[in-house]
This record gives C-alpha cells, sequence and structure tokens, in this order.
C-alpha cells in the first residue's frame, strides 16, 4: 500500500569500468526512480521499457558528448 514513509533509495556499483557499467546503471537508476517516487505505476513493463529505450538511447547520447 502508499505510503509516505520512504526517505529516498541507493543503488550502488562498482568493481567495472564506466564503459561496462554506464548501460546498466542508467536503466537501473531509471527504474529505481520510478519505483521509488511514483506512488502508482502508470506503465506496465512492456511500457517503461519502450519508453526507457527512446530516454535512454538521448540520455548515452549526452554523456558520450560530455
Amino acid at each position: 500500500a502508499p505510503t509516505d514513509q520512504v526517505l529516498g533509495a541507493q543503488y550502488s556499483s562498482w568493481q567495472c569500468t564506466f564503459e561496462q557499467e554506464i548501460s546498466r546503471v542508467m536503466q537501473n537508476l531509471a527504474a529505481l526512480a520510478e519505483r521509488t517516487w511514483t506512488v502508482r505505476r502508470y506503465w506496465d513493463d512492456n511500457e517503461y521499457e519502450t519508453r526507457f529505450s527512446t530516454a535512454g538511447m538521448q540520455l548515452a547520447r549526452f554523456i558520450q558528448e560530455k
């Protein structure tokens, strides 16, 4: 049941190079944020994956440019 008692969440990643880890971290952080801060799920898993793949490609291009 929804609760107002969640203070935050943490995602840890280590032991890999940036290149090995970045796509996995981007996807997991997006899912973590969705599940932590959204009280009600708006999308099913398939729709979430579709939306993430579009945003993920844009974010990957932005990271590579920096």
